[in-house]
């Protein structure tokens, strides 16, 4: 990129109505820099061919602020009894959390910090150049720090809510994860608006796991007429678990950009997503998982549905080092387009530098089965009812990857009342 159009994209953030951070001013200070080094991607840009963000910041953007007299009962996320933390456009809403004193659970602003922990904040991410990640550290509005103490195991999930309320807003925020060895919990993120609005969200999740320790997130986004960037980094040590269940059911633009780095021997990792973009939305996910030690077993499973003019992208990559033998990694990539003018681009990718390994990847896109469609209508099923079938048995791999009951029922529902109106 040229050091013209590299000017030219960052002169574009004077849109942006937000200060910069003064929460981790070393960590900003560099991000700063390395931003104006490498620029926003372009459609020259590998990793984002499929995805266009130049329009992103073509007109002002502000700080958001929150709303105590906002009530959650009308919008649309798991309703569960557990310790709820509530950031509204970007500003944590003290009157809708509620945590409370959990056993070996501690959770902090970024502002209030040992150094320590602060040091940490940075070190996971920084091991790829995301410009939007940078702009999260540079620009950062809130962030808070979640850790669960060694041999400790939550009977109850810990959901975060981020909810725009406002039309206009910027909401750049970061969580950090840390789990000691021994210990393991559930995170629930629900993405959310109350109506089509033009937002821009821009999160990082950082997720630090110590020997023997497991994490699951299930992370929901239905952000209606929003620019939504997400994007998480994980460190895995020997034998941790880590599972990631990722539904995405609206949004104008979403980009998810998953990547894993598996540090440890012996560890497990489940990748699983959802998307179903509709009218000329466009979601993309992006992961990219690094076995650096062997005797590590790795899974993904992505499944799209794209109706009218809407684009779904799936771009996975693996990549496994030289050492890194006896690694089993299987990716799977499958889709279905319900309209002519639905589009898919998928790139799975395999990257092998080890010779004893058990590795595949696929993916398949196409319509419904025609076949399949008419052996249930020839039995006296509707059509609709016929497609409902044939959606609700496609995405029910997915779905069986979510462990939270109350998750399961809810995206089931959801994705019955979605396939139900098409």
């Amino acid at each position: 990129m040229s050091l013209v159009a590299v000017k030219k994209q960052i002169a574009s953030l004077d849109l942006l109505d937000i200060k910069k951070t003064n929460l981790i001013p070393n960590l900003a200070k560099s991000a700063e820099v390395k931003l104006n080094e490498i620029g926003f991607p372009n459609r020259k840009s590998e990793d984002w061919k499929y995805t266009k963000t130049s329009q992103l910041f073509k007109k002002p953007y502000k700080s958001g602020k929150i709303n105590p007299n906002l009530k959650l009962d009308e919008f649309s996320f798991p309703k569960m009894k557990c310790p709820t933390l509530v950031v509204e456009n970007g500003v944590i809403n003290t009157h809708l959390s509620c945590v409370g004193d959990i056993d070996g659970l501690s959770i902090n602003s970024f502002d209030n910090l040992s150094k320590e922990k602060v040091e940490r904040i940075g070190q996971i991410s920084n091991k790829k150049e995301n410009p939007f990640s940078l702009l999260n550290a540079s620009h950062l509005q809130s962030g808070f720090y979640i850790h669960l103490k060694k041999k400790n195991a939550l009977n109850q999930p810990l959901h975060l809510i981020f909810i725009n309320t406002e039309s206009d807003v910027f909401s750049n925020t970061r969580v950090y994860v840390q789990i000691d060895a021994f210990a393991e919990m559930n995170l629930i993120q629900s993405f959310i608006n109350n109506k089509h609005q033009d937002c821009v969200t821009n999160h990082v999740s950082e997720i630090e796991l110590a020997e023997n320790s497991q994490l699951c997130i299930d992370k929901i986004q239905n952000v209606n007429g929003e620019s939504h960037l997400c994007s998480e980094y994980v460190r895995q040590l020997n034998s941790s678990v880590f599972r990631i269940n990722t539904f995405s059911s609206a949004g104008k633009l979403i980009r998810n950009g998953l990547n894993i780095f598996v540090e440890g021997e012996n560890c497990t990792t489940y990748l699983n997503g959802l998307f179903t973009p509709s009218d000329r939305e466009h979601i993309d996910n992006h992961t990219h998982l690094e076995h650096i030690k062997p005797n590590c077993f790795s899974s993904e499973c992505y499944k799209g549905i794209i109706n009218d003019k809407a684009t779904g992208v799936f771009n996975g990559k693996v990549v496994v080092h030289q050492d890194a033998q006896k690694i089993m990694a299987y990716q799977q990539n499958n889709n279905i387009l319900l309209s002519d003018d639905a589009v898919v681009n998928a790139k799975p990718e395999l990257e092998i530098y080890a010779d004893d390994v058990k590795c595949s990847h696929g993916s398949t896109t196409g319509q419904i089965d025609e076949d399949a469609l008419f052996y249930l209508q020839a039995r006296g099923i509707s059509k609709s009812a016929s497609l409902q079938l044939l959606m609700v048995g496609f995405i029910d791999e997915v779905l069986q990857s979510v462990q939270l009951e109350e998750v399961k029922d809810f995206y089931s529902n959801k994705m019955e009342s979605l396939l139900a109106s098409n």
